[in-house]
């Protein structure tokens, strides 16, 4: 219970790394806001975490939208009561390439 009583935001928490973080916070006793742009994806995360026991809320968020940003932590700060820890996960690869220098 490293983060008892902390709250952390994951940033792409819908799946993949962000997802394991989330659920890795949750199961160390932070309360944990699911940020992504995937609703379906991130409600998922946020019930398996709050059905196992953890306080966790998904925020639709958008990453590159500063406004959404703004949201996602005055939303956060209003129903846990502040932000101790945040993790910019989110990335958006489609469409990008590799390309030598």
């Amino acid at each position: 219970m490293r983060f008892n009583g902390k709250i952390a935001i994951v940033t792409g928490a819908g799946q993949g790394i962000g997802e394991a973080y989330a659920k890795a916070l949750a199961r160390e006793g932070a309360a944990v806001v699911v940020a992504d742009i995937n609703g379906e994806k991130g409600r998922a995360v946020a019930a398996e975490i709050t059905s196992g026991g953890g306080r966790a809320t998904f925020v639709e968020t958008d990453v590159s939208s500063p406004e959404s940003a703004d949201l996602m932590a005055a939303r956060t700060a209003s129903e846990f009561g502040g932000i101790d820890y945040l993790i910019n996960n989110a990335a958006i690869f489609a469409g990008m390439r590799r390309e030598p220098c």
